[in-house]
Order: structure tokens, then sequence, then C-alpha cells
């Protein structure tokens, strides 16, 4: 029998490969060998797999595609995203603007649900102004990692912290251990992104775009329920972030289902309701269930807990938290290694810092490479299926690497100090 480990560090092989070589196969194809091999080997059972998948975020991804979906082929996206550019005065203004919209809306929102909407906005963007897609999704997925670590609800880790950890009021926690520190940081990958692509934003200003993108086919009679589900899916966060505030946090199944229930009107009333549900981006869905199934055979051998717990002396500094985290969140993902280190510190460490540390670090593991985040993989997936040329492993890692040492020094230097 092919030990589980051994198969997830053949995956991670594999799509580290097919980056570097920039070969066609997909993802989630890899990831749905590796699934399938450790289901044949014996290395996890079939109700033992199927119980590893969390239908919850599975049940998000669905709604927020759909909704995604609608937006872009009812011309609503490319209207909205002319209505948020068209005004800027450069490509600089526009990096500014992005960096710090997605990392200021992945503080309210799932930094997934932005990687989902945000894909087709900055691939548009990177037409209007004539230069390559590779530096707005950059700032995409650099900021919405950065910019989800502040809020509870920024992403599905710190959604396992705010309910598990039982922190009194976990907005107020988390924004006044982090908001600052990832303030400066979005500073920080503003400054990088702009110092490594000024030849291309260079390009992109001395392009002659135009004042305003007003695509054809949009027609605002025919998206009412496009608008509908917007509408919902927007009073479906409010209402969870101010129940949060009022009372305490409900359980995460609250949250994942908000984008189900919000993309009913579309699901009803859309005219082509078969062509959202053929096109949508059904690869990442079956990327995110094969992912969990490996996790789960990996967890089933006990490798990765003896691992990390060895040493118990250390396990609740922020200077251990943070290489920890993020060297392993590459491996495992972020999700599975949050809730593995939950329970070493449900035993191991008491207070609000260690628990802020692991929020943080494991969520700016996502800056280190494609495969740290779940929302760098559905940009990767969004711009492969616009035809557009994705991000590489090799460019991804080039402003990563170092963005994330930055990030985790800003970081661990506030938390020690608070």
């Amino acid at each position: 029998m092919i030990p589980a480990y051994a198969i997830l560090v053949a995956v991670f092989v594999a799509i580290t490969v097919r980056q570097l070589l920039e070969l066609k196969i997909q993802i989630w194809k890899i990831m749905l060998i590796g699934a399938v091999a450790a289901l044949a080997l014996g290395d996890i059972s079939v109700p033992a797999a199927f119980s590893s998948i969390n239908f919850g975020i599975i049940a998000f991804l669905i709604g927020m595609f759909i909704i995604g979906e609608a937006l872009q082929q009812s011309g609503y996206l490319d209207y909205l995203s002319s209505r948020l550019f068209s005004k800027a005065r450069d490509t600089y203004a526009i990096l500014l603007l992005l960096t710090f919209g997605a990392g200021l809306l992945s503080m309210l929102l799932m930094n997934d649900t932005l990687a989902i909407i945000g894909t087709p906005i900055v691939i548009s963007l990177a037409r209007w102004r004539g230069m390559r897609a590779e530096p707005f999704l950059m700032a995409l997925a650099f900021s919405i990692t950065t910019g989800s670590v502040t809020s509870p609800i920024g992403n599905p880790q710190n959604l396992l912290i705010a309910a598990s950890s039982r922190l009194g009021e976990p907005f107020l926690t988390f924004f006044g251990y982090l908001l600052v520190p990832t303030v400066i940081n979005l500073f920080i990958t503003y400054a990088m992104l702009r110092f490594v692509y000024r030849r291309d934003l260079q390009k992109g200003n001395s392009h002659k775009a135009a004042h305003k993108i007003l695509p054809t086919g949009y027609k605002g009679s025919s998206t009412w329920n496009v608008k509908l589900s917007i509408i919902l899916l927007a009073i479906g966060f409010a209402s969870y972030v101010l129940y949060s505030l009022a009372y305490s946090s409900p359980q995460p199944q609250y949250l994942f289902s908000i984008p189900i229930f919000a993309s009913i009107p579309i699901l009803i009333f859309y005219h082509d309701k078969k062509a959202i549900l053929s096109k949508m981006d059904w690869g990442t869905i079956i990327f995110f269930v094969s992912l969990f199934i490996i996790v789960g055979s990996v967890w089933d051998s006990g490798v990765l807990q003896g691992i990390v717990s060895g040493s118990s002396s250390l396990i609740s500094s922020a200077l251990y938290i943070f290489p920890v985290s993020i060297i392993f969140s590459q491996l495992i993902s972020n999700v599975p290694l949050v809730a593995l280190y939950l329970k070493i510190l449900e035993t191991t460490a008491k207070g609000v810092m260690p628990l802020m540390a692991l929020a943080a670090s494991s969520t700016i593991a996502g800056n280190l490479s494609i495969l740290g985040a779940a929302s760098n993989v559905i940009i990767i997936q969004g711009t492969e299926k616009k035809g557009e040329r994705t991000i590489n492993m090799k460019s991804f890692v080039k402003i990563g690497i170092p963005l994330t040492i930055i990030e985790s020094l800003v970081y661990v230097i506030f938390l020690v100090m608070l």
C-alpha cells in the first residue's frame, strides 16, 4: 500500500511541475487522480472519504459560481467593472484601487468569493489597458489573501478559529489584533507589485484606452434576477455580520448557505439557466472534493499530527506558529491545518494571541505559493476558463516568498507588542 502522505506529495509535485513547465493538464484533474488513488489503494474508505468532504464549503462555492456565471453572461459584471475603474487616471491608480478595494472587501466577504467575482473583472481591465493580465491577477490574489486576515468571516480557517475558540466578540478581537498590520501589509503589497510590474504598468499607460467601457450585449431590463441575487447575497452577508456583532458568531454552515439561497432568483427566473449550469466552473468543485478526500486520508494516517505536535513547549509561540503554519499550509491546505492546530492549542495554550497568530499565518500562507490558498486556485481556474495566460508557479513565488516573509515579520512584531 502506498502511504497517504506519499500520494499527497506526488500530487503536490505534479501540480508544481505542471506550473513550472506550463503543461496543459488542469489542476483539478491531478487532484482527482490523487483522490481516486487514495480510495483505490485503501488509504481511506468510501464512508470516511464522504465524511471528510466539507459540504458547506462545496455549497458555498456552487452558489457563488452560479451568481458569478450569471453576472458574466448577462454582461452586468463588465458594466460594473467599467463603472468602478474607467475613471482611474492610469494603471498605477487601477493597481492601488484594486489592491485596497479587494483587500478591504475581503474583510467582509470571503476571499474565495472575491476570487470568483474578481477574476473576470481584472481580465477585462487588462484587456482594456492593452496589457497582459498577470499584474492585476497577482494584485487580486495577494490582496484578497492579505485583507482576509482581519476578519473572522474573511476566509474558512478564520471561521473555524472564531467558532471554536470562544473569543467573546470575534470581530472586535480580530480587528483589534490584526487590522493595523494588515493595512501596512497592503501598502507593502502595492509597492512590491508596482516595482516588479513597472514595465507592464507603463505599457498600460501608453495604450490608448477608452474612457469608458460600455460592453455590447448588456441590457439592464433583463438582469433584474441577477441584481436581486446580488441584493440577497449582500443582505445575507450583512445579516451574518450584524448578528455576530449583536450576539455571537453563528455556525459556519449558516454563512455557507447564503450563496445557495441568494442564487434562487437566477435558478428560477434567468432566461438561460442551462448555460449557467453547464459553463460554471465544475473543475474547481471537483478540485475541492478531491482535496478533502486526500487530506482525510493523510489525517487518518496520523503522520502530520505527530510532526506538528513534536515541540509542545513552543506550540503557542508566534515564532513557532508562523513557520509551521505557513509551511504545512502548502502541503495540506490551511483549513485542515487550522483544524488540526486548534485541537493542539486547546490543550497547550491559553489566551488570544496564539489564535490570532494562527489566523494570520495560515492565511498569508496563501501568498507563499499557489497551493497555499484556495482563492489562488480559483483565480487560476477562472483565468484558464477565460482563455488567458495564467499565473505560473515561478512568477508567483518570485513575489510571494519575499512578501510572505515581510508580512510575517510585520504580524509577529505587532502580536508580540500587544
